[in-house]
């Protein structure tokens, strides 16, 4: 008989567990996932359907594995002490909200705003 397993990491690699999202009218291809497998949570992506199984890819190991839907969870990022959803998340909104403070990033976007008008305008005449 197997045992449990049990590993040991730092503090700072825990998390709470993410949210249970619903999928409402399910998962589309390439829509990253968690799958749970070999007793934890691998991120992948939604590469077919088949009935009640979805194949997931893997780009690290490069193999494509079918689960059933209730071994899958929408993948979400642990982002500044929350779990955000990966398709609202964007790598840009991750730089910007690091590298600057809220009334810069309100600035930036208000003069990027501002220039957008100006080239509206300016194409109208």
């Amino acid at each position: 008989m197997s045992k449990l397993l049990i590993e040991t990491v730092s503090a700072d690699e825990v998390r709470p567990v993410p949210l249970r999202i619903k999928f409402g009218s399910g998962l589309s291809m390439f829509d990253k996932v968690d799958a749970f497998d070999n007793d934890g949570w691998w991120v992948g992506k939604v590469t077919g359907q088949r009935g009640p199984l979805f194949f997931v890819f893997y780009e690290t190991t490069g193999d494509e594995i079918a689960y059933h839907v209730s071994r899958l969870r929408i993948h979400l990022d642990w982002v500044n002490g929350k779990w955000v959803s990966s398709k609202k998340y964007s790598f840009l909104n991750h730089l910007l909200s690091f590298f600057l403070d809220k009334e810069t990033l309100l600035l930036l976007i208000s003069v990027t705003a501002s220039k957008i008008e100006d080239l509206f305008r300016r194409s109208s005449r």
